[in-house]
């Protein structure tokens, strides 16, 4: 042992050099290192990275997690109607902050907007906790969850996306591009769809409800889905709008409430949608492949070609069509996407927490995730997780091959794919118009291309 390490031994105020000097000059330096200065902790508890995540706006999205950080505004206050933790009564043109109690008194309304100019009416008695609402200044939306306890509650979502789910006491509702009433309690909730989709997730039942849809919930776990709203929340709109016409708001009310009280009863989804692509047109070069294992994805910017490997993947491509022939996909946006990487759909929450509501076993081949590859999303830890979410790689990915079910390639329209606009999600999502099997197609054109 040389003088320097004898001396840095001797004296205590060198002792941590000396510790420091021994491990750079170990064969484990780096490694050595780190776990001086950070602790073992860090690399035990470290967790496998999903491919399918992207934190690119996390920093940004921490920033509005502070409470106080302004959310929203109030636009409209009619009555008593309180706020800030409850502690102060809000007036109309008062900042709606992060971790903010809204509560609504009797014969009293209150519209606030958010940051993404998403409007929620509040009804009399309602109560909505602000303790999870994110707001993402990169594509300018807010995206989170929202607690409802109780009460009456419209959401009109500024565009055609959306990242809010609002939770109440017996279920959760994920939204895109809605308009939709909530009447909640502690026994029950009913959901009443004006416009767009949305999903109801539950112990009880997970349903996509469309435009003009109705679900009435119960603690007793028994539902229905009908067209019908009860005369409970038709009475609740018709308070509100009377409440807020006095502070001279517009409340609509939307022909949905028109329906006659007859019950109709739904299922999940509905077993077929009758929309047919037109004006398809097919490259010459796809007149060899079988019409039945095409299937065409009209998205806003072009038409994508998909040809489907049943050989492989089975019970996937069963799943496909049946969706397909739901409508299931149409409307949904590319939610995720990463140029160096790949385009995710098929979440009707456009979050990548949504689906149909029914798992499918695994069936992971040796067949390579080539660019163009279509496979299933499913959960990193369960392999038989995958439901409606898919993805289309935008690059070799041979990391995923044996690990995702591939169950199709893109043929033509991957130039439509590679333009998708990027982000989680990005500012202008590109969406699915249609997908449609091309056998199901009325008529489709050939082109010399």
């Amino acid at each position: 042992m040389s003088l320097f390490y004898l001396d840095a031994l001797a004296n205590k105020e060198y002792l941590v050099l000396f510790v420091f000097h021994e491990l750079i000059s170990s064969r484990c330096a780096l490694v050595a290192a780190i776990l001086f200065f950070t602790g073992a902790d860090t690399f035990a508890n470290q967790e496998l990275k999903n491919p399918f995540i992207n934190d690119a706006t996390t920093e940004a999205q921490n920033a509005s997690r502070t409470p106080g950080v302004r959310v929203g505004n109030a636009e409209t206050i009619s009555g008593n109607v309180f706020g800030k933790g409850l502690g102060k009564r809000l007036n109309s043109g008062d900042p709606i902050q992060y971790f903010d109690t809204v509560r609504v008194g009797l014969s009293s309304a209150a519209a606030l907007r958010f940051v993404d100019n998403t409007e929620l009416v509040m009804g009399e008695n309602s109560s909505l906790l602000i303790n999870n609402l994110i707001f993402n200044p990169q594509p300018g939306t807010a995206e989170g969850v929202l607690n409802m306890t109780s009460g009456f509650l419209r959401y009109t979502s500024a565009g055609s996306r959306s990242n809010i789910i609002i939770q109440t006491s017996l279920a959760a509702i994920g939204i895109r591009g809605t308009v939709f009433d909530i009447l909640a309690s502690s026994t029950h909730i009913e959901v009443v769809v004006h416009e767009g989709n949305i999903v109801v997730d539950s112990n009880i039942k997970k349903a996509l409800l469309r435009s003009g849809e109705v679900i009435k919930l119960n603690k007793d776990e028994t539902f229905v889905i009908s067209k019908s709203p009860s005369l409970e929340i038709r009475k609740a709109v018709q308070n509100v709008s009377q409440i807020l016409k006095q502070s001279k708001h517009s409340f609509k009310t939307f022909k949905t409430y028109e329906i006659s009280n007859e019950t109709t009863t739904l299922n999940k989804l509905p077993k077929k949608c009758t929309k047919k692509l037109t004006n398809i047109v097919m490259p010459k070069y796809l007149q060899k492949y079988d019409k039945s294992k095409l299937i065409i994805m009209r998205l806003n910017t072009g038409d994508v070609f998909i040809k489907l490997l049943g050989a492989n993947a089975p019970r996937h491509i069963r799943r496909i069509r049946n969706l397909i022939r739901q409508c299931f996909y149409d409307g949904l946006q590319f939610f995720d996407v990463k140029s160096d990487f790949a385009a995710i759909t098929g979440d009707p929450l456009n979050t990548g927490e949504g689906g149909s509501g029914k798992t499918l076993k695994s069936e992971f081949s040796k067949i390579p995730f080539i660019a163009g590859s279509v496979g299933m999303i499913r959960d990193q830890k369960d392999p038989d997780s995958a439901d409606s979410q898919f993805f289309i790689a935008l690059k070799p990915l041979p990391h995923l091959t044996g690990k995702y079910t591939k169950w199709g390639l893109v043929v033509h329209g991957m130039d439509k794919i590679r333009k998708l606009p990027t982000g989680r999600p990005p500012q202008k999502p590109a969406y699915i118009v249609a997908l449609q099997l091309l056998s199901d197609a009325p008529f489709v054109n050939i082109s010399d291309r």
